[in-house]
């Protein structure tokens, strides 16, 4: 049911810290969004657009975000010191996206208008691709 955030499987998966940091900012009070489709265009803003989310401050103006978190599963706050690997939330559906997924993005300041920073991925296991959908 692809109505159904509990059908996509990566909902609910734990959202691991990729580096060593300091919380600088948490959100974690918005509903899930009902897949497959976006929300209404009106009803996003800066404030909601990330839907719930945590952002570290890695050092030397470089900073992290975690989007798209799961309502009520962040489990650490600002100022909190967190290592690499560390659990910070659990993948959800909330903000401007259409299916639950992670939205990691490096970034050279803490604000949304920051630009973004390449980082490599050290490692990664493929657990399946979705086919294309055929016109």
């Amino acid at each position: 049911d692809l109505s159904d955030v509990q059908s996509y499987s990566g909902y609910g998966a734990e959202v691991l810290a990729a580096a060593d940091g300091t919380v600088v900012a948490t959100l974690d009070a918005l509903p899930e969004q009902r897949p497959p489709t976006l929300p209404e265009p009106l009803t996003i803003d800066i404030d909601n657009v990330l839907g719930n989310h945590v952002i570290l401050d890695l050092g030397n103006d470089v900073f992290v975000l975690y989007a798209h978190l799961q309502p009520g599963s962040v489990v650490v706050q600002p100022g909190e010191r967190v290592r690499r690997g560390q659990g910070l939330s659990k993948l959800g559906n909330t903000g401007n996206t259409s299916a639950p997924h992670l939205h990691l993005h490096l970034m050279a300041g803490s604000t949304l208008g920051s630009n973004g920073l390449p980082y490599r991925i050290d490692a990664f296991e493929l657990a399946g691709q979705i086919p294309p959908i055929e016109p």
